[in-house]
Protein backbone atom coordinates (compact mmCIF):
# COMPACT_ATOMS: atom_id res chain seq x y z
CA UNK A 1 0.00 0.00 0.00
CA UNK A 2 1.48 3.43 -0.43
CA UNK A 3 0.12 6.72 0.28
CA UNK A 4 2.05 8.77 -2.06
CA UNK A 5 -1.04 9.40 -4.23
CA UNK A 6 -2.82 10.65 -1.01
CA UNK A 7 -0.07 12.53 0.10
CA UNK A 8 0.37 14.66 -3.28
CA UNK A 9 -3.13 15.67 -3.30
CA UNK A 10 -2.81 17.02 0.25
CA UNK A 11 0.32 18.79 -1.24
CA UNK A 12 -1.88 20.27 -4.26
CA UNK A 13 -4.95 20.79 -2.21
CA UNK A 14 -2.39 22.81 0.72
CA UNK A 15 -1.22 24.76 -2.52
CA UNK A 16 -4.38 25.94 -3.65
CA UNK A 17 -5.83 26.76 -0.18
CA UNK A 18 -2.58 29.46 -0.17
CA UNK A 19 -3.46 30.76 -3.05
CA UNK A 20 -6.65 31.62 -1.44
CA UNK A 21 -4.58 33.04 1.12
CA UNK A 22 -2.52 35.15 -1.25
CA UNK A 23 -5.48 36.71 -2.32
CA UNK A 24 -6.85 37.54 0.57
CA UNK A 25 -3.46 39.37 1.40
CA UNK A 26 -5.77 42.74 1.18
CA UNK A 27 -6.58 42.08 5.12
CA UNK A 28 -4.45 42.84 8.30
CA UNK A 29 -1.88 40.08 9.09
CA UNK A 30 -3.75 38.88 12.57
CA UNK A 31 -6.79 37.99 10.55
CA UNK A 32 -5.17 36.32 7.43
CA UNK A 33 -2.76 34.47 10.34
CA UNK A 34 -6.41 33.64 11.67
CA UNK A 35 -7.42 31.68 8.76
CA UNK A 36 -4.15 29.88 8.06
CA UNK A 37 -4.38 28.60 11.73
CA UNK A 38 -8.09 28.10 11.68
CA UNK A 39 -8.57 26.82 8.48
CA UNK A 40 -5.57 25.96 6.13
CA UNK A 41 -3.41 24.53 8.69
CA UNK A 42 -5.30 22.03 10.29
CA UNK A 43 -6.79 20.48 6.96
CA UNK A 44 -2.73 19.95 6.76
CA UNK A 45 -1.98 18.50 10.14
CA UNK A 46 -5.41 15.92 10.04
CA UNK A 47 -3.52 13.11 8.71
CA UNK A 48 -0.02 14.47 9.31
CA UNK A 49 0.75 10.90 11.47
CA UNK A 50 -0.04 9.18 7.99
CA UNK A 51 1.02 10.60 5.35
CA UNK A 52 4.12 12.81 7.11
CA UNK A 53 6.17 9.40 6.50
CA UNK A 54 6.43 10.60 2.59
CA UNK A 55 9.28 12.49 3.23
CA UNK A 56 9.26 14.58 -0.29
CA UNK A 57 5.64 15.26 -0.07
CA UNK A 58 6.45 16.38 3.32
CA UNK A 59 9.41 18.48 2.43
CA UNK A 60 6.91 20.05 -0.02
CA UNK A 61 4.63 20.72 2.52
CA UNK A 62 7.36 22.85 4.03
CA UNK A 63 7.84 24.67 1.54
CA UNK A 64 4.75 25.57 1.12
CA UNK A 65 3.69 26.56 5.32
CA UNK A 66 7.17 29.02 4.58
CA UNK A 67 5.44 30.25 1.47
CA UNK A 68 2.08 31.19 3.61
CA UNK A 69 4.35 32.82 6.65
CA UNK A 70 5.75 34.83 3.94
CA UNK A 71 2.14 35.56 3.00
CA UNK A 72 0.76 36.42 6.27
CA UNK A 73 3.24 38.86 7.57
CA UNK A 74 4.09 40.20 4.27
CA UNK A 75 7.77 39.07 3.83
CA UNK A 76 10.17 39.30 1.06
CA UNK A 77 10.02 35.88 -1.63
CA UNK A 78 13.85 35.71 -0.84
CA UNK A 79 13.22 35.75 3.07
CA UNK A 80 15.00 32.34 4.19
CA UNK A 81 12.70 29.60 5.56
CA UNK A 82 14.87 29.57 9.00
CA UNK A 83 14.08 33.63 9.08
CA UNK A 84 10.63 32.81 8.03
CA UNK A 85 9.57 30.09 10.90
CA UNK A 86 11.44 32.74 13.51
CA UNK A 87 10.10 35.33 12.35
CA UNK A 88 6.43 33.89 12.73
CA UNK A 89 7.02 32.03 15.80
CA UNK A 90 5.58 28.99 14.22
CA UNK A 91 7.20 25.57 14.07
CA UNK A 92 7.97 23.62 11.16
CA UNK A 93 5.75 21.43 9.59
CA UNK A 94 8.67 18.58 10.36
CA UNK A 95 8.53 19.32 13.95
CA UNK A 96 4.87 19.12 14.26
CA UNK A 97 5.08 16.15 12.34
CA UNK A 98 7.62 14.48 15.34
CA UNK A 99 5.72 15.78 17.65
CA UNK A 100 2.51 14.20 16.87
CA UNK A 101 4.04 11.38 16.25
CA UNK A 102 5.70 11.25 19.73
CA UNK A 103 2.19 12.27 21.33
CA UNK A 104 1.01 8.79 19.13
CA UNK A 105 3.29 6.72 20.88
CA UNK A 106 3.57 7.58 24.39
CA UNK A 107 -0.50 7.66 24.75
CA UNK A 108 -0.74 3.87 23.29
Amino acid sequence: MTWSKHATNVAKSFASKLSLLHRMRFLPWKQLEDFYMKVVLPSVRYGLVVWGSCSKTLQQSGKLHVRAGRIVYGLPWDTSAKDVLTHTKWDSLETIYKVRLTNLFSNA
